[in-house]
This record gives structure tokens, C-alpha cells and sequence, in this order.
């Protein structure tokens, strides 16, 4: 009788996307690293527009177009 093995297991990816989603999901990783995601409190009236169609109007074009406004330039 023999012990419990000492061979490393091999690891298997967490999460491997579809071929044919490949790029989406690379690009949403990258938005990620580069901190590009909704805070808490716009991640919330994220989802009461999705419920109820209703947004802050500075949030609203956001929502529809997934394009952020440009800052206003600095002075």
C-alpha cells in the first residue's frame, strides 16, 4: 500500500470564455485592470434602469451607449 501521491496536480483555468467570445472577454478584462468599472452607487441605478427604465440623467446616456461622457478639461 502506498501513500497519498507528492505529484502536483495540474490546474486547470478558472475560467476559459468561448472561442467566439474570446475578444469581448479579453476586453472586458483589460477595462477591469485599467479600473473602468461602474462604482456601487452607479452600479445600482444600473440596475433599476434595466428594471424600471428610469436613470439619473447624467447616468442615462451611459446606460444606453456604454460610452462615458469626456471630462471636462482641466484648467
Amino acid at each position: 500500500m502506498s501513500g497519498p501521491s507528492t505529484k502536483p496536480k495540474p490546474r486547470e483555468p478558472v475560467f476559459v470564455p468561448h472561442p467566439d467570445d474570446d475578444a469581448a472577454v479579453r476586453e472586458a478584462f483589460d477595462e477591469a485592470r485599467r479600473d473602468n468599472l461602474l462604482s456601487a452607487e452607479e452600479s445600482a441605478a444600473y440596475v433599476r434602469w434595466l428594471e424600471t427604465g428610469e436613470a439619473p440623467h447624467h447616468l442615462r446616456e451611459f446606460f444606453e451607449t456604454g460610452e462615458r461622457p469626456c471630462p471636462a478639461p482641466r484648467s
